[in-house]
Order: C-alpha cells, then sequence, then structure tokens
C-alpha cells in the first residue's frame, strides 16, 4: 500500500474528489479541512466502504453512499493500490468518535494468544463443545425444558458466574451415588420461569400440608408402600409408576428373576407387577380424605389461567404434591433424575470424559496466553495512564475471555466529586459522561481496534476523524502520542490519514509527528475539492510577510504588529505628555474609518513597521502613496484573480480590511445625509457596530443593510488577530469574501 488512488463522485457533500496520497517516504498523512469542505463526506464514505466487510457489518448501520441533495447521480466511491486493486473493505478502518454505537470488544480476542495457541485452544473447544452440544440437545428433549443449561448452573453451581463446565465434577457426582427416579413432567411446567408455581406452594401450602400429612398416612399403612420415619426414604405411587415403566417390556422376569415383597410374597411377571401397583396406586388415589384434599387445590388452580400448565400436570401426577413443601430440594431431584434416562446419561458421561481429558491442556494454554500476551491490559493500563477522565476502565471477565469464548466486558470505576468510586457498566458511563470524556471512551474502542488489527497480515487504512475535538490540552497531546506510537510501530502494516478542522491540532499534530505531507483541502467554486500542501505549519506569524513583503504582504502586517503594540504597550499607552500611543492610533486608522485614514501614506505605515518588528530582512520600497488607496488596489487585484488563492492569509486579510473601510465609507455618507453629525458619529470602539445600528433604526427596511451586517460577521475575524492561530483566516472561504467586496463595493 505504497499509495492510494481516490476517485469519489456525489459522494454526500464531495461533487469531485480525484486525489493520489503517496506513502511511499511518510506513512501518515494530515489533512486540514475547514467546515463544509470535505472532511465528513470522505470519512462517511470510506466508513460505509469499509462495513461492506462481512466483520464489519452492523445492523441498523447499513447506508447507500449518494449526493445529499440529489440521489439519483451517479456515484463514484473508488479507492484502489498502485496496483490497480481496489482496497478491500477489510482494510479500511474510520474512526469516528461521534459514533458511540461503535464497540471493539470483539477485536480482542483476536490477539489474546499467538496463531499456535490459538489453533490449539479451537482444537479443544471444539472437541468439547460438541460433547457439550450433544448433552444439551438430549437434556432438553428429555426435560422438555425451555433453558435447561441455564437451569442446570443456576441449580448446582457453587459460585457466580458459572458455567455448564463447572458443574460436570457435582452432577456427574451426585448421580453416581445415589438414585433418582426419572419423573415424566415437562420441567417447566412446576418450575416455571416466573416463579408462579413457586408463589402459588408458599401461598398454599396448609392446603398441601394436609395433602401431604394424609398420603404419607397411607404409605404407612400400605405393605406395598413405603416411608421412612425421617420422611426422606419413600416408595409412593409415582416410585411405583416408575418401577413398572421400567420393567414393562417384561426381559427381567424371561430371565426367571423375581420380586420379592416385604410381605415376602413373589412377583414373577410384569403382569403380575402391573396389577399390584394399580391396586395399590387405586387404593390410594381413590381415599376420600385425599381426594378431598386434592379438589380443594385444583378448585384454587382454576382461577389462575399461569397456572394451567401446573394443573393439568398434578391431575395426571397427583402424588408430586407430596414432593413440592421442599420445593428446591424435589427442583434437583427431577433435575438429577432426567439422568436416569440412558441416553441422557451417556451423554452426559461423554461431555464429563471429554472435558476432564482436556482440561489440564485447556488450562495450560490459557496460561501460556496470558504469559505470551496481555494486550488487552496494556490498552487499559495505557489509556488510564495518559488519559485525563473522570473513571478507569477495566475488563472484568478475565479468565471468561478465553475459557467461555466471551468478549471482553468493560467496566468503569467513576469518580466522583466526594471521592467515592462507583462501578459502571458501559451504557451507565456514557449517560453521565461530558462531550470531551465521551470522546476519550471512543479512544479507547478505537485503541482495540487498531491493535487487533496489528495482529493480522493485512495492511488498513486508519482513517482519523477529528479524533481530538472537544478535548482538552492534555487528552488532544494524548492522543496525538498515541498516533505516534502506532506510526512509529506499525510503519509497514498501517497508513494513517488524518482529518481535522481545527488547525490547532493541524498544526501540533503535524510538527509532534513530524509528517512530512501535510495537505489543505480546498473547494473549487464547482465543488471539487483538491488537496494543496499546507502552508504556515512552523512560520511566525509575520515570517512570510517579511521575507517575501510585497504589497500585499506589507497590508497584511498592518493588524498584525497593532497586535503587536498592543500587547507590548498597550492600546491607551501614554508618553508621559498626555498623548496617546500613537503607533497604535495611526495602524487603527487603517483598519476604521477615522480622521486620519485619507491622509496615511505607506511611509507612516512602514516606519512604525519598522520600529516594532526590527528584522533587516524586511525590505518594503515605499512610494508616498495614500494606504486606503494601496488597499484598494491590492484589493481589486486580488478580486480580478480567476482562480482566488483560497488558503492564502494575506490575501484574506486585506480583502476584509478593503471591506471594512468601504462599508464605513458608505454607511458614513449616508448617516450625515440623514441628520447624523460628526460629533454624533464619534463612537469610540466597536465603530462599525455601532454605526450599523444607527443604520438600522434609521432605515429599518434597507436592503442594505444585510450586507452591513455580512461585513460585521465576517470582517472582525481577519483584521483583530488576537491569537496568531490562524484558524478564522484558514476557514473563512476567499470567494465569500470576494463576493461581499462586490457586494459593498457597489453600495
Amino acid at each position: 500500500m505504497k499509495q492510494l488512488n481516490f476517485d469519489f463522485e456525489n459522494c454526500f457533500g464531495i461533487s469531485k474528489f480525484k486525489e493520489t496520497i503517496d506513502f511511499k517516504t511518510c506513512n501518515t498523512v494530515m489533512i486540514y479541512a475547514p467546515n463544509g469542505t470535505m472532511k465528513t463526506s470522505f470519512a462517511k464514505t470510506l466508513q460505509i466502504l469499509s462495513q461492506r466487510a462481512e466483520s464489519n457489518k452492523r445492523k441498523g448501520l447499513e447506508e447507500t453512499i449518494c449526493d445529499r441533495l440529489h440521489k439519483d447521480l451517479p456515484v463514484k466511491s473508488n479507492v484502489t493500490l498502485e496496483s490497480g486493486a481496489v482496497l478491500k473493505p477489510e482494510n479500511i478502518f474510520v474512526a469516528n468518535p461521534d459514533d458511540m454505537t461503535f464497540d471493539a470488544a470483539q477485536s480482542v480476542t483476536t490477539f489474546l494468544a499467538s496463531t499456535d495457541l490459538k489453533k490449539r485452544y479451537d482444537t479443544i473447544i471444539k472437541i468439547i463443545s460438541g460433547a457439550k452440544n450433544n448433552f444439551i440437545k438430549q437434556y432438553k428433549k428429555i426435560s422438555q425444558s425451555t433453558d435447561c443449561e441455564t437451569e442446570l448452573v443456576s441449580v448446582f453451581a457453587e459460585k457466580e458466574n458459572s458455567s455448564i463446565y463447572d458443574i460436570l465434577d457435582i452432577l456427574w457426582d451426585k448421580i453416581n451415588n445415589a438414585d433418582y427416579p426419572l419423573y415424566q413432567i415437562k420441567f417447566n411446567d412446576i418450575f416455571d420461569k416466573k416463579g408462579a408455581v413457586k408463589d402459588f406452594i408458599e401461598k398454599n401450602m396448609t392446603s398441601l400440608s394436609l395433602f401431604v400429612q394424609r398420603y404419607n398416612e397411607l404409605l404407612t399403612k400400605s405393605q406395598f408402600f413405603h416411608i421412612s420415619t425421617d420422611g426422606k426414604t419413600t416408595f409412593g405411587t409415582y416410585q411405583a409408576k416408575t418401577l413398572s415403566n421400567g420393567l414393562k417390556d417384561g426381559s427381567f422376569f424371561k430371565v426367571n428373576h423375581k420380586l420379592q415383597l416385604k410381605d415376602n410374597s413373589n412377583i414373577e411377571s410384569f403382569s403380575q407387577l402391573n396389577e399390584r401397583i394399580l391396586e395399590e396406586i387405586k387404593t390410594v388415589e381413590s381415599d376420600e380424605k385425599l381426594q378431598a384434599t386434592f379438589t380443594k387445590i385444583l378448585e384454587k388452580l382454576d382461577s389462575n389461567a399461569e397456572l394451567r400448565a401446573f394443573k393439568e400436570c398434578i391431575k395426571d401426577n397427583m402424588t408430586i404434591l407430596g414432593e413440592l413443601q421442599e420445593y428446591e430440594v424435589f427442583k434437583k431431584k427431577v433435575l438429577l433424575g432426567y439422568f436416569s434416562d440412558v441416553e441422557t446419561r451417556r451423554v452426559l458421561e461423554d461431555l464429563y470424559k471429554q472435558y476432564s481429558s482436556n482440561k489440564e491442556d485447556l488450562m495450560n494454554i490459557i496460561h501460556e496466553a496470558r504469559q505470551e500476551h496481555e494486550k488487552w491490559k496494556n490498552i487499559v493500563d495505557l489509556f488510564n495512564a495518559r488519559f485525563y477522565v473522570p473513571f478507569k476502565a477495566r475488563i472484568d471477565n478475565q479468565e471468561d475471555i478465553i475459557l467461555k469464548q466471551e468478549t471482553p466486558k468493560l467496566s468503569f470505576v467513576y469518580k466522583k466529586q466526594t471521592g467515592e468510586d462507583i462501578k459502571q457498566s458501559r451504557d451507565e458511563i456514557l449517560k453521565i459522561l461530558s462531550k470531551g470524556e465521551m470522546r476519550a471512551f471512543f479512544i479507547l474502542q478505537m485503541i482495540f481496534e487498531i491493535e487487533a488489527r496489528k495482529e493480522k497480515d493485512e495492511e488498513s487504512l486508519i482513517v482519523l476523524d477529528d479524533i481530538s475535538d472537544s478535548f482538552d490540552y492534555q487528552n488532544k497531546f494524548a492522543i496525538i502520542e498515541y498516533i505516534n506510537d502506532i506510526s512509529n510501530s506499525c510503519n509497514d502494516k498501517f497508513k494513517i490519514i488524518l482529518l481535522t478542522h481545527n488547525f490547532d491540532f493541524y498544526r501540533n499534530a503535524t510538527q509532534r509527528l513530524r509528517i512530512k505531507k501535510f495537505f489543505m483541502a480546498t473547494k473549487e467554486k464547482e465543488g471539487n475539492i483538491s488537496l494543496r500542501r499546507g502552508p504556515y505549519i512552523m512560520r511566525t506569524p509575520l515570517d512570510n510577510e517579511i521575507k517575501h513583503t510585497n504589497t500585499c504582504n506589507f497590508i497584511s502586517m498592518i493588524p498584525f504588529v497593532r497586535n503587536i503594540v498592543e500587547y507590548t504597550e498597550g492600546s491607551d499607552y501614554d508618553d508621559g505628555n498626555g498623548k496617546e500611543n500613537n503607533d497604535f492610533m495611526t495602524l487603527t486608522n487603517c483598519l476604521h474609518l477615522l480622521d486620519r485614514t485619507n491622509n496615511l501614506t505607506d511611509i507612516d505605515i512602514d516606519n512604525i513597521i519598522r520600529k516594532h518588528i526590527k528584522n533587516k530582512k524586511y525590505n518594503y520600497i515605499t512610494t508616498g502613496t495614500k494606504i486606503i488607496d494601496i488597499i484598494y488596489d491590492e484589493a481589486r487585484k486580488i478580486v480580478n484573480k480567476e482562480k482566488p488563492e483560497e488558503l492564502q492569509i494575506e490575501d484574506k486579510i486585506v480583502l476584509s480590511i478593503a471591506i471594512r473601510l468601504k462599508a464605513e465609507t458608505y454607511m458614513r455618507r449616508e448617516l450625515l445625509s440623514l441628520g447624523e453629525t460628526e460629533e454624533s458619529l464619534q463612537s469610540g470602539e466597536n465603530q462599525t457596530t455601532k454605526w450599523i445600528d444607527k443604520m438600522r433604526n434609521r432605515l429599518p427596511d434597507n436592503t442594505v443593510l444585510k450586507i452591513l451586517e455580512r461585513v460585521n460577521m465576517m470582517t472582525p475575524e481577519c483584521i483583530h488577530i488576537n491569537s496568531f492561530m490562524y484558524e478564522p483566516l484558514i476557514d473563512m472561504s476567499i470567494r465569500h469574501l470576494v463576493k461581499l467586496y462586490e457586494d459593498v463595493n457597489d453600495l
């Protein structure tokens, strides 16, 4: 990926963009794009292209690339390599910090272990998972449960966050050391998800106790059934039915086996056994007192539709009620009883053996992986150390990430102003963060994704879209340092495009990252976008004007030097003789229509400039021409250019000064004609604004006011350069200033 060729047409706000970006000498490129130029549209187009990869698809985020207004226009969105091959979607990553739906946690699993370890791990997991799936399928069949895995774990787990694997030893031990009857019931008919049956049992415990009492009396009297004195061992009607079902094929008796009952009588055939069981069950279940109590319970169930399945279940298995006094104990018996089914026991045994035989190897692999790679931890540590936010990130399910193939669960400890630490989930933390803090959160997600891509064999185009916006300086420099890290460590793997409309970030990042290729995006009149090498990276505020002092640069130095005078001597400087700062006021006369404006020459201004910059390279040649005429002459030259310099600050300053002076000249003439006096027009500060207010009061419906208001909105940023940061000058389109000059000139 030595170079990328972009050919975009009608991609949202981009009419046409055809550029080649060369990464041969530098893997990081900076593009400064003023608002409305191309930045968002460029990033959005690439993001949609990236989402065409199967791994990047996100439900609900599918979009079509099209023109914002004319959706039927033909679209080009081609990104090709130097070979002519199309850049694959999976090789594109666009970091958009405004997209809070982006979650890169899934990417962490790709770098938890080396290729060899991951292969060994996947082989074992495949074996175990196959056995587990067979077990769950069979167990679900026999129990008819909606979620048998969850039910088994919740009942038999001895610690929180356990899995089916954690309870295998427990299940295997229990079914090998005790016999449990196979209850022919649907598990959820009695142990429902909503807990309705349990609630019913608790509310009707008196009726249930009466039923159990009578049932136990009948068992005690029986010569066939039995209940131990402690009530823990029971051979009742249900157990008898289970015995009958187990022997109904007759094979037990065909080999001359016999059953001896406690009255010493013998059972020698299945028909004899079945007849005896039916007789004994009928004796118990037809008992009048038992039936009366049972009927009362059924009547209570009739009024509850949620318990319909439970009602039908006990109608067919009345004596199950005897077990329900100890609801949770019975639940365990039922779950374990399902393993009395031969096939269910077999698949459990297979799962137990597969897991037991591979468990040690699996734990060793996990241990090796942790020793070899703790990159997720390094990411979190890096983020916590570099970024200043009111929360600390951590990964909770460290072991489960590999063992259970779960994605990392990020949690956050939020520090309140009181000093209290509160654990928060991802969704919860997003509700309480500021915009800048949310961007920092996104950076964490971005780092996960980028670190995961480091482990891939393929190159990636990384597009970072205004990732520092809304950051304070500390976090802004933190992200610059991270970009520097990946730029230096992944020179051959990553090609990075930094997009920004923040000029301060553009300058700082370009210098700190030692970026050799930095561009500014410009939009032509017809809407075509082009990239030009960006100026104003390393130069001082007056560097270009001093070294190359043509007439335009000479005029643009006026507000700069005026600022220098203001900062060093003050605007109200007193020389001790009661005189105000003549230098400051003289320069102000070049920016506003004041008493001396029409009389000042370039000699007057040149003397002030030389006095304050004290630079021998300064070589402007004066002619004695009035400064206002020079300003207007230079403005006309700029306006008459076939293609005005979009990035030339000096041109914008000259135009702004000319616009201001022409507007004030017009307003002075009009206001005097409307009855204002020279004295009333003396306004001190904010002259332009105050004169526009007077125009508004006297001519409220005058269409010229719209032009004058544009003058007041657009020109101050260019004339009063209070910070030398340039951003307002860069962002403002030269074409807007040209149009405004033409409008003012026609007044």
